[in-house]
């Protein structure tokens, strides 16, 4: 099983995976480059990314309501 994963992750990136990177606005020449293992890792990175300060203030806001009940 190993060996399958490892191999998997040597292969050319997928068409929806290539969808995913140009959506994600990640510059071509990098696209070009990518195995499907990191590809999948740099749609994980640029996805949280693009989440994390929406989180965050969902957090804050959860935390204001706990703290000053109306």
């Amino acid at each position: 099983m190993a060996v399958t994963d490892a191999l998997w992750k040597l292969t050319p990136f997928t068409p929806k995976q290539r969808a995913l990177l140009e959506w994600l606005k990640v510059p071509e020449e990098l696209i070009m480059t990518v195995s499907k293992g990191e590809a999948s890792r740099l749609i994980d990175t640029e996805l949280a990314a693009q989440h994390a300060p929406q989180a965050s203030l969902h957090r804050l806001r959860e935390r204001l309501i706990t703290v000053m009940p109306s």
